[in-house]
């Protein structure tokens, strides 16, 4: 190594770049509620945590389900022959699919 030339000190620099952003994000987070706005973080923990979303997407789920069910029903509605083959693609979507039986 050169003379006068030393590593520099990396734990030192992060940490002093870590105390430089908290510092940052306090300030930002102080105008964000200076101007009644909510922080980014604030945003995404409600929309996660909100039960109206959370039902609604259960109750889209369960009607999915029903129309699905009621699809299934009315195509294989009357038909002796045919019953429902379950089949599985290699990259995991799986179904069904009418199937004839054979004499």
């Amino acid at each position: 190594m050169e003379e006068g030339l030393q590593p520099p000190d990396t734990n030192r620099d992060l940490e002093r770049e870590n105390r430089t952003l908290r510092a940052e994000i306090d300030r930002l987070r102080k105008i964000l509620a200076a101007n009644g706005l909510p922080s980014a973080s604030a945003l995404a923990n409600t929309r996660e945590t909100n039960p109206q979303t959370t039902l609604r997407q259960q109750e889209n789920r369960h009607t999915r389900a029903k129309q699905r069910i009621a699809l299934f029903r009315n195509l294989f509605r009357g038909r002796e022959d045919v019953y429902a083959k379950r089949w599985t693609n290699v990259d995991g979507r799986s179904g069904y699919s009418p199937a004839a039986l054979v004499d």
